[in-house]
């Protein structure tokens, strides 16, 4: 679930953003864990969006999760021989599809 919270303070707006889901913990079958993560209270929608997802993605890890960033698919691109990350990236994802998160309600 994604909920957020407006507070507002002298013709300026802020936002903090609240993201929670259960998820199976790497490597232990049939058990469930909580992940609720809390981003900065922000002005602008991409910041307090970016560090609710930090949040989160640091709990993955917490979790057993393997979170690469850019630089990891640049390193599967030219593994492959490849020199678009972006279609490595897609691929990578598809044959990744168990460890998704779908259909999140957005609260706002």
């Amino acid at each position: 679930m994604v909920q957020s919270s407006v507070r507002g303070e002298r013709n300026h707006f802020f936002v903090k953003l609240n993201i929670s889901f259960e998820i199976s913990p790497r490597g232990i079958p049939r058990r469930t864990v909580s992940v609720v993560a809390s981003g900065q209270e922000a002005p602008f929608r991409c910041t307090f969006e970016k560090t609710a997802v930090v949040a989160c993605l640091q709990q993955l890890q917490e979790h057993g999760y393997i979170v690469p960033d850019l630089s990891y698919f640049r390193i599967k691109a030219l593994e492959e021989g490849s020199q678009d990350v972006a279609v490595t990236t897609e691929r990578l994802c598809e044959l990744n599809e168990d460890n998704m998160v779908r259909n999140m309600p957005i609260l706002l």
